[in-house]
């Protein structure tokens, strides 16, 4: 189990960061409604725990990016600039799921995308989280070349976040992908500097930088745990933790 219970640590606010599959599932493609319902399900569930929650969701169950610059046809940052767009598309599935569930939310893109999604403004998204509603962070920082995890580090910095939440596969970091290696060692707490100096790969290295820079904590968890969040911070339920 995680050190969490062994220590004091008050979550008021946090980024909440999910990829693109949790929209689609693992291997598929497209955004379903059916997992846009159990996503929006586990963001009520956290946020009924009390915590402000800001979502930062990936695109790449519509479209990677960083994969797709890798044609000789599609200039790389035209690539990435298509992969923002995924997000705000996934934001605004989500955000109209979520509404339709009963829990008030906002949509904010990084870029204009037209007068149905807002313009993201830190102090307007803190007015948000601040009146209880969850906020989703489209279209990543509005630049390209920058991941949806540096995004998440970013925002966490300027909303004042207390951490990063990380949904993932599995349970926590990994030495190894333990789909892959059953033996693959699991890590209760990590520093910034380990997972840099390991390579570890759970979350992208800028990002990782800029959160040892802001002190902003990073914890990972398993996607099926996001409604029972409460019991994350408690340490009732594995996870790790990345901190100094």
């Amino acid at each position: 189990m995680n050190n969490f219970k062994n220590q004091k640590i008050g979550y008021r606010r946090i980024v909440l960061k999910v990829t693109g599959e949790s929209l689609s599932g693992v291997g598929t493609k497209g955004v379903s409604q059916e997992h846009l319902a159990v996503l929006a399900q586990k963001v009520i569930g956290a946020a009924k725990s009390g915590l402000e929650i800001a979502v930062v969701v990936g695109g790449g169950n519509l479209l990677r990016g960083a994969n797709l610059s890798e044609s000789k046809l599609i200039r790389p940052f035209a690539a990435h600039q298509m992969g923002m767009i995924a997000t705000t598309i996934n934001g605004l599935g989500l955000r109209e799921t979520l509404n339709a569930m009963g829990q008030s939310t906002k949509l904010l893109s990084a870029f204009n995308v037209g007068n149905f999604v807002e313009l993201y403004n830190v102090e307007t998204a803190m007015g948000y989280l601040s009146a209880g509603q969850v906020v989703i962070l489209a279209g990543g920082t509005g630049n390209p070349y920058v991941t949806t995890d540096t995004c998440a580090a970013i925002r966490a910095a300027e909303l004042g976040a207390d951490a990063i939440f990380k949904a993932t596969k599995v349970d926590g970091v990994y030495s190894e992908d333990p789909h892959k290696n059953p033996n693959a060692e699991r890590f209760d707490r990590l520093t910034y500097d380990e997972v840099i100096d390991r390579r570890l790969g759970i979350i992208d290295l800028t990002a990782i930088r800029i959160c040892q820079e802001t002190k902003m904590p990073i914890v990972v968890f398993n996607f099926e745990d996001l409604d029972k969040i409460e019991k994350v911070i408690a340490g009732k339920i594995t996870s790790s933790i990345i901190r100094d």
